[in-house]
């Protein structure tokens, strides 16, 4: 009886088949062992052509959601004055970047620009901001888009940053911000259209109302009007409407987030604000494709980090709660979760006369421009919630729903420290500022108390999340 084993090399060949044991056999049975093998390897060359072909579109879905998981992308959502209860605009951006390390500015009023804070890198390269607001209550953000580009010019691309600076240095509506586009893609005097160098998705909102998304490629731009959205609102993730259909990115996120809005239209005539988005979204592990939504109850101790809202490349997300026309613009509040949302609080940000941001969202001295806050909630997501990020492989593509929901080693859940943190952040704002925003106080009292109560919120971070720090 023969014994053989052999180590194949090719599927074309039988030379690909190195027979290293063969002993047992007859010439004659090597020579019929040899057209046998020959006849083998050629039905598994055909059938694997076959299989090929009739699986090549599943086998472009799985690169596609494969790269969809890689790739920078963001979730935002704006909501018209027109639906909300108190009738001002708010707008979601839930950024995705590969720069994780992020913090607060403050860029001051000159003589040819307003003021203006905005969400900006670590290290901070180009002067690029990807999201604010400004003093006039004009506020931009942007999702990447991935289907919207026409043109195959060789430009330096990813300019969104430097187009949403520009805007918040000199735009006070989107009639402004549309006139800047169309200014920007004027032909010069031979003709010539520079490229905007980007493929994106801007969201605007602002003081007199105006509340829009912006499909911009290198040379022309779309826009979508929010308040004539039927439902109120408009959903947008890292494809664009007006571009190539059946490409783009951000589809599961898409329709995770347009089906928690759905479900909750009574929330827009209620009172909808950052809290219920933050919590519904930002720090929502549900998965609508998948029909999976993690809570304490049945969430398992890993789970993979694909296509949910909050993912590890996640670096911050931010509400931006605006004003009714008429109304004082600098009543806009950036509500802000510097950092992967489930480790970070909530932090209502403001555009003053002055620099007037808490000193842990900003640049600390001698720490390579990084934030306090954005340091704190990296060490604990590293350490707890993406805890297996530095054996290699696809470890990094895990994450511990255990300690986001149940907490571990009698450790608190890391979910109810950041509700923690928010309720004590909300607690001491809220009541001043409404009272402020009703005319009840005087702009110099509330700024002062504003600088203030900033002073704590680090310290109530620190108390909420002290099991883990």
């Amino acid at each position: 009886m023969g014994v053989y084993l052999f180590h194949h090399r090719g599927a074309n060949s039988i030379d690909g088949a190195k027979v290293l044991l063969f002993f047992g056999l007859t010439k004659k049975k090597r020579k019929n062992l040899k057209k046998i093998l020959q006849g083998c390897l050629f039905f598994c060359t055909f059938a694997a052509k076959r299989i090929f072909c009739t699986m090549k579109k599943s086998l472009l879905s799985f690169i596609f959601i494969i790269c969809a998981t890689t790739s920078f992308a963001c979730t935002s959502l704006i909501i018209s004055g027109r639906a909300t209860a108190d009738g001002r605009p708010v707008m979601l951006k839930h950024r995705d970047t590969g720069t994780l390390d992020n913090r607060i500015d403050y860029f001051a009023h000159t003589d040819s620009t307003l003021a203006f804070i905005g969400l900006v890198n670590v290290p901070d390269t180009d002067g690029s901001v990807w999201t604010g607001t400004n003093e006039a209550g004009f506020s931009i953000m942007n999702t990447a888009s991935y289907n919207l580009r026409r043109d195959t010019l060789n430009c330096p691309m990813d300019q969104e940053g430097v187009i949403m600076r520009l805007a918040l240095q000199s735009c006070r509506t989107t009639a402004d911000f549309e006139s800047m586009l169309t200014r920007l893609l004027t032909p010069d005097h031979n003709g010539y259209v520079k490229p905007l160098g980007v493929e994106a998705n801007f969201g605007v909102i602002d003081a007199a109302g105006g509340a829009a998304y912006y499909e911009v490629n290198n040379f022309e731009w779309t826009k979508f009007d929010v308040n004539k959205e039927p439902a109120g609102y408009r959903v947008v993730t890292n494809f664009s409407f007006s571009g190539r259909e059946n490409e783009g990115m951000g589809y599961e996120r898409y329709q995770t987030a347009s089906a928690v809005m759905r479900e909750n239209p009574s929330l827009l005539a209620q009172g909808l604000d950052h809290r219920f988005l933050f919590d519904s979204l930002s720090r929502s592990y549900r998965h609508e494709v998948m029909g999976v939504n993690y809570n304490a109850t049945n969430a398992p101790r890993m789970a993979p980090d694909m296509n949910f809202i909050p993912r590890r490349m996640t670096s911050a997300s931010i509400v931006i709660e605006g004003v009714r026309p008429g109304e004082n613009p600098l009543h806009t509040v950036m509500w802000t979760l510097l950092g992967y949302p489930a480790c970070t609080m909530a932090l209502p940000l403001m555009v003053g006369e002055e620099n007037i941001l808490p000193a842990c969202v900003q640049a600390a001295a001698q720490n390579g421009g990084h934030s306090p806050l954005g340091d704190a909630a990296m060490r604990i997501k590293n350490q707890y919630v993406f805890s297996l990020h530095n054996l290699g492989g696809n470890s990094s593509k895990y994450f511990s729903t255990e300690v986001l929901f149940r907490g571990v080693e009698g450790k608190p859940s890391i979910l109810s420290c950041a509700r923690q943190a928010d309720v004590a952040v909300y607690r001491s704002f809220h009541h001043i500022f409404t009272g402020w925003r009703d005319g009840k106080m005087h702009d110099a009292r509330f700024w002062q108390r504003y600088r203030q109560m900033t002073h704590h919120w680090f310290d109530f971070y620190q108390s909420a999340y002290q099991d883990y720090l």
